[in-house]
């Protein structure tokens, strides 16, 4: 699972660094706006989706108990891989991480990470305290990011033709999917919304 999470990163490193579209993902902490990772080698296909913390309400159950069975019933209220490829997925992992913002909101340059203690007693100094008490939900949830890693084994990759984004439907909040999709074909960028919902190959 490492070795293939290895290969997905090098593999989109490329598209992102070379295209507006990737560097909005890496600056982009916007409600309403997820990323979706994939990556297909031999047998096998990655994704990695990620959104907003806040937008994951609809499946508030599974977010807050994340395990390897609540990863992969996620994955399955997110995306549907066609049938006729027979992929399972053979490793899923959930996990939530606070990213660090600056004074004008945006996310810092070292990605996500947990707030520092000097953070909040800077915060604290400017009388902030209180808000995080009073609505800590609605703070979380700003500054939080939902990851789901699965692994998927298939018993035909050649029949793989097409992903089904359900997450538009389990998740009200969902407006817009970046796409980032690497195949031996090589490299494409997507942009889905609640009219296009489906990754073809």
């Amino acid at each position: 699972m490492k070795k293939f999470l290895t290969v997905l990163a090098i593999s989109l490193s490329g598209v992102a660094v070379a295209s507006d579209h990737g560097m909005r993902q890496a600056d982009a902490h916007e409600h309403g706006s997820h990323s979706l990772e994939i990556a297909t080698e031999k047998n096998e296909v990655l994704m990695v989706y990620k959104g907003p913390i806040a937008d994951f309400h609809d499946v508030e159950d599974l977010i807050e108990n994340p395990s390897e069975s609540s990863a992969k019933k996620l994955l399955g209220k997110l995306v549907k891989v066609n049938a006729e490829a027979q992929c399972v997925p053979e490793h899923a992992h959930l996990s939530v991480k606070s990213i660090e913002k600056d004074h004008e909101g945006h996310k810092g340059h070292h990605g996500y990470e947990n707030h520092s203690d000097d953070h909040h007693e800077h915060e604290k100094h400017h009388g902030h305290d209180k808000h995080h008490n009073d609505d800590q939900h609605v703070t979380e949830g700003g500054h939080k990011d939902v990851i789901l890693e699965a692994h998927l084994e298939c018993q035909d990759i050649n029949a793989l033709k097409r992903i089904s984004v359900n997450a538009f439907e389990t998740l009200d909040e969902l407006q817009s999917l970046d796409v980032d999709l690497v195949t031996n074909k090589g490299a494409q960028e997507l942009l889905l919304n609640r009219n296009n919902t489906v990754i073809t190959f």
